[in-house]
């Protein structure tokens, strides 16, 4: 099992992202079919995809977006692509954030964007002007001062736009072509150091060092295991001997021929440069007293650090305690390094060593904190907007204060430390929705640590009658290393009201002869730390399901929920009745179905149900063991997919396609499911509905119903089953969607993707449909949400905007997907489409816009009544009444020889009848109305027309 503890757990980790860029707004390209929402803009007008105004000077792209700024809009208002599509999830770093965009303006005014996190959260807009106006400019946003987001918010997944940000008001509508939106990496940032990480000057008898200059190095077997994924090089930066770690996802490094016995050290130390690493993770792993790996008494941990400073040596002194799956310590054997972004990060180490000198000021700033600020009222911390505190040392403190950085980060130093008082008397703060405190605090020698809350009253003055207080107290709190201390208010038992907090007073211990660094001192609500509600109900298809934990299907047998070998605690719980897995400390665990293996190569989705207060990362690792059926047989094949920054606190429904797990290339003995969550040991994760299924096909597998109506009472467009009339276009030039005439099970078929709207069209032989009753039309697509047709008759000028033209268009809400829809639409629904002996354009619509795929066949008008009689009339086509509507005394012509042509009113009483007639005399039609014409043609068929005399 080497392969899976060691590879597996550090792929764990890995996850890139990428946005969908450039953004300009052409067919095929990104921007176009996006759901961009107008904001702060009176009635909003929507963000429009046009062709370029002006495509001259530096832009002469075909299409740009056209925003229109109202006069009656705010000053922000603007435009926002859609969390979780669009541009999708990314990471801020070196490569891409020096932003720009092309705007076309008529006024000077700045322009503003700004990122977003799928919770909301977002730092402020960055906000450039134009300088030239009537013409093509390209702006350039810097963003590379700015953080990503904290893991509990995800990754930035939206770009926001404010095309007229001017606060001094708009006098009147102004209107912004903007397009080209780029990402560029920052310009002048080192990729390399120039200098040699700092020499240690610790007591080297306090020293076991792996590799630094300074000490002397025990023997290490390998500084890259065959099993790494990253290429090794060894340098000298300044004379500096120094490792260089090259396409970095993990790296093992090992003393397996000479264990290490760390019982005596305190910490680990490592010094790390990179100019692109997102991310930095360390595990230890230990061999136990058999000093072999796999002999049942290995224990690790991996301790991670997020969104490390980049461009600069990083000075990690991790206390061993942190490493708190490491219960044993005299038999290191692994030291496996991992960085992101995975596979394409560089990172050049230096001094690794161990060490047992006691620190006497952190060497790195306090953790960044990942609570959403709108659950947050923080006092002072760099990662929220802080309220305004009168000061951070009362007079009456017996303290001494130094505002210092750590890392470049603000931290207060109190020194000589007995009690300090911290105020906000001018501006009390109200707490009752509030659920903790949070402060984290440093210190190399306080044996004792408390906080003190004090609430002024109704009346907020001190000694008003109406104080309450109270104090609590941490005995030997852990030394040398940062402590993270999350209190619930509710311990504060005498702090009975808490609408006036005014005072916060921190005390250490040995009473002034301590030193204590404080950050991020604020107040939250947490969000519950379990699911109230159970996992939504699946509803697909029990035929359509491997399902191995579900309530709602029948499960195959599962060996085992967690494998001997797992890192995590499993409890099987209920939740509203609901069967739910629940795996607490969680590393990673296993799932096995050894015995019973599963054959999913008709599956084409896996899907899992979980729900974390906690985690920061999920991964999920499907194991087949191939032909043989047994575990390291060789045809062992695995791969695992990859979830950062999940979102808490709800379920998430996961479905991943198997195509994404590209390594797991035979399907058939599926054995084991490896689930993983960071921070590593640290995190709960529920589990239901973990089940195997096939999808819908994205492509329709057979060919669309052939027709059954009778051919005499049917017009078609299109249809193998009858004779087609002529049609001038299936795709107008106006179009917006791609066609593809292709053949599904021999039977030809129109393909439209990226489809928004498609004009197909017979000016040229417009269509009399005022005997027909319906239009009919067959469908599929997997992705439609949404289906429309609209029929446009041109008028009696038979031409497009002659002022007589008329239309209408049906709409379908969510029609199926996955199979052929036949619709049946009676012309009377077309309630607009006034007349219909000019029928020109046929107009298909599609959503989500310009972002579905529909496969169309068998497009033809029918007569409903007509096709129930059974009477055939073979040769309907060239039977014409004409002119319809006809003035009292003239002829109507048939366009055939009829056999018997017979007119009756519409109580049935007849005014006519011919034989051999090729033309209907008016006679007898003196009052103004509707006749039924009965003809009968000389092959025998029949027929019936309506007649309109004026």
């Amino acid at each position: 099992m080497k392969h899976f503890a060691i590879v597996f757990l550090m792929l764990m980790a890995s996850a890139n992202f990428a946005q969908n860029a450039p953004i300009n707004f052409e067919t095929g390209g990104q921007g176009a079919g996006w759901t961009w929402t107008v904001f702060e803009n009176n009635t909003n007008p929507p963000l429009e995809i046009i062709t370029n105004p002006d495509a001259s000077g530096i832009n002469t792209s075909a299409k740009v977006a056209k925003f229109t700024a109202l006069q009656s809009g705010n000053p922000w208002a603007g435009c926002e692509s859609l969390h979780g599509a669009d541009i999708g999830p990314f990471v801020l770093d070196s490569t891409n954030s020096i932003i720009k965009i092309m705007v076309w303006k008529s006024v000077i005014s700045d322009v503003g964007l700004k990122l977003a996190a799928p919770s909301g959260w977002a730092l402020p807009e960055i906000k450039v002007a134009n300088t030239l106006v009537n013409q093509w400019e390209e702006l350039t946003f810097d963003f590379s001062g700015y953080a990503n987001p904290p893991a509990s918010e995800g990754a930035y997944d939206q770009i926001i736009i404010f095309p007229d940000f001017n606060l001094s008001g708009r006098g009147q509508d102004n209107i912004i072509y903007f397009d080209n939106i780029t990402f560029h990496p920052t310009g002048g940032a080192p990729t390399e150091p120039a200098t040699a990480a700092p020499t240690p000057t610790r007591n080297p008898a306090d020293v076991i060092s792996l590799f630094s200059g300074p000490y002397n190095n025990v023997p290490v077997d390998t500084w890259r295991t065959p099993w790494s994924a990253a290429v090794l090089d060894d340098i000298t930066i300044q004379g500096n001997a120094t490792k260089k770690y090259s396409q970095l996802d993990f790296v093992g490094i090992e003393t397996v021929a000479n264990q290490l016995d760390i019982t005596d050290m305190l910490y680990f130390h490592i010094d790390v440069w990179s100019a692109d690493f997102t991310f930095f993770g360390v595990k230890l792993v230990d061999f136990g007293a058999d000093g072999a790996f796999g002999g049942g008494d290995d224990v690790e941990h991996q301790v991670n650090i997020l969104a490390p400073a980049k461009g600069k040596w990083v000075s990690l002194d991790i206390p061993l305690s942190q490493f708190t799956g490491l219960t044993t310590r005299e038999h290191i054997a692994q030291y496996i390094l991992v960085g992101q972004p995975t596979g394409t990060t560089t990172v050049y180490v230096d001094n690794v060593y161990f060490h047992k000198s006691v620190l006497t000021e952190p060497s790195v700033a306090a953790p960044t904190p990942t609570r959403n600020p709108a659950d947050v009222i923080s006092l002072f911390s760099d990662a929220y907007t802080n309220v305004t505190v009168d000061t951070w040392r009362t007079p009456w403190s017996a303290a001494v204060l130094d505002d210092i950085t750590i890392q470049g980060n603000a931290t207060k130093k109190y020194s000589q430390l007995d009690f300090v008082g911290i105020e906000t008397i001018a501006n009390q703060l109200d707490v009752t929705a509030i659920t903790h405190v949070h402060v984290d605090v440093w210190s190399a020698d306080f044996t004792f640590f408390g906080i003190k809350l004090v609430d002024f009253g109704a009346d907020g003055a001190f000694g008003g009658g109406d104080d309450v207080e109270h104090q609590v107290n941490f005995q030997a709190p852990a030394q040398g290393q940062w402590v993270g201390l999350d209190i619930p208010l509710s311990d504060f038992t005498g702090l009975t009201t808490r609408e006036h907090l005014a005072q916060y007073i921190l005390v250490g211990q040995p009473s002034g002869a301590n030193t204590v660094y404080v950050d991020n001192l604020y107040f939250y609500k947490s969000a519950s730390n379990e699911p109230l509600t159970a996992a939504p109900t699946p509803t697909r298809n029990p035929a359509d399901v491997i399902s191995m934990f579900s309530d709602t299907y029948t499960n195959v047998t599962v060996d085992t929920w967690r494998t001997p070998w797992s890192a995590a605690v499993l409890d099987d719980i209920a939740i509203q009745g609901n069967a739910t897995k629940k795996y607490s400390q969680l590393d990673f665990v296993g799932i096995e179905t050894i015995a019973n293996q599963l054959d999913i190569t008709d599956m084409t989705h896996v899907h899992v149900d979980v729900w974390s207060a906690d985690f920061t990362f999920f991964g999920i690792k499907l194991v087949d063991f191939g032909a043989d059926g047994t575990f390291g047989g060789d045809d062992d094949v695995e791969h695992q997919v990859n979830f950062q920054a999940p979102a808490q606190g709800q379920w998430v429904g996961l479905d991943i396609p198997l195509s994404d797990f590209t390594g797991l290339t035979t399907r058939e003995h599926l054995a084991q499911y490896i689930l993983v969550g960071q921070p590593s040991g640290a995190n709960t994760v529920y589990l239901d509905n973990l089940y195997f299924y096939k999808s819908a096909p994205t492509v329709p597998l057979t060919a669309a119903p052939t027709p059954t109506r009778n051919p005499a009472y049917v017009i078609s467009l299109f249809s193998d089953a009858y004779t087609n009339v002529p049609v001038d276009t299936w795709r107008t030039p106006w179009s917006a969607a791609v066609l593809e005439d292709i053949a599904i099970q021999g039977n030809a078929t129109k393909k439209y993707s990226q489809l928004d709207f498609v004009g197909i069209e017979t000016i040229a032989n417009q269509l009399d449909i005022t005997d027909m009753t319906h239009v009919h039309l067959d469908v599929w697509s997997a992705d439609f949400t949404f289906f429309g047709i609209k029929l446009v008759d041109f008028g009696a000028d038979g031409a497009f905007g002659g002022g007589d033209d008329v239309e209408h268009q049906v709409n379908f809400q969510a029609p199926a997907q996955g199979q052929w829809v036949g619709l049946d639409i009676p012309l009377s629904d077309f309630t607009g489409l006034t007349t219909r002996e000019h029928l020109a354009q046929y107009i298909l619509v599609g959503q989500p816009s310009g972002a579905n795929t529909v496969y169309v066949d068998n497009l033809y008008f029918y007569d409903a009544i007509g096709t129930s009689t059974g009477n055939p009339v073979s040769d309907q086509w060239a039977v014409r009444l004409f002119p319809n509507p006809v003035k009292s005394g003239e002829q109507v012509q048939l366009g055939v020889l009829a056999r018997q042509a017979e007119v009756f009113d519409l109580a049935g009483k007849q005014i006519l009848s011919l034989q051999n007639a090729s033309v209907l005399p008016t006679t007898g039609m003196n009052r103004s109305g509707v006749y039924v014409v009965k003809l009968r043609l000389h092959d025998g068929s029949a027929l019936v027309r309506k007649l309109v005399v004026d």
